[in-house]
């Protein structure tokens, strides 16, 4: 647990960690050094990354990146096993976004206009609220559990999701 240790650089490299992997709460610029493999979740929220290059390449359980200043997901494993957290950067696109998303998929707070390119499945919450979305177009047709698309500049809903089975809050738009 590297977490709130207000580290600048990990200075030791790992291969492979059984169980979680935090090095969240801290003023890292890079995730050099971070492992290869996680048999748990990957944390690295509340730093100051920019991009996500040397992330681990498997990740078993959640992946929080949320509250840096990404501007791409590039390097993003294609499968998460657990949640994905992105909210809170500076995103403008969701390409290079895990297509399977086990459990709740949070993008909110970026500048996204589009949810293209985002994931093909996810298998609970889909939070997309305070962006600059003037299309749900590349919205998932089936959302498990709640859909927040609230604070856009949304002027329709077309393109939303067919089926929620939670709440759908569509508030704060130009609807």
């Amino acid at each position: 647990d590297l977490s709130f240790e207000n580290i600048k650089r990990i200075y030791i490299k790992f291969n492979k960690v059984n169980g979680f992997f935090d090095c969240s709460h801290n003023q890292l610029k890079s995730l050099e050094g971070c492992p290869e493999i996680v048999t748990g979740g990957f944390f690295c929220h509340f730093n100051k990354l920019n991009d996500l290059e040397y992330i681990p390449k498997i990740i078993e359980e959640d992946f929080l990146c949320n509250n840096n200043k990404l501007i791409t997901l590039e390097g993003c494993p294609k499968i998460v096993r657990g949640h994905f957290n992105c909210g809170v950067n500076k995103l403008k696109t969701l390409e290079n976004c895990p297509e399977i998303i086990k459990k709740s998929f949070s993008c909110n707070n970026n500048q996204l206009k589009s949810l293209k390119n985002g994931p093909k499945t996810v298998n609970g919450d889909y939070d997309c609220q305070n962006n600059y979305l003037t299309t749900l177009e590349g919205c998932l047709e089936i959302i498990t559990g709640n859909f927040d698309c609230s604070n856009n500049d949304l002027m329709s809903l077309e393109g939303s999701p067919k089926i929620v089975e939670g709440y759908c809050d569509v508030n704060n738009n130009n609807l």
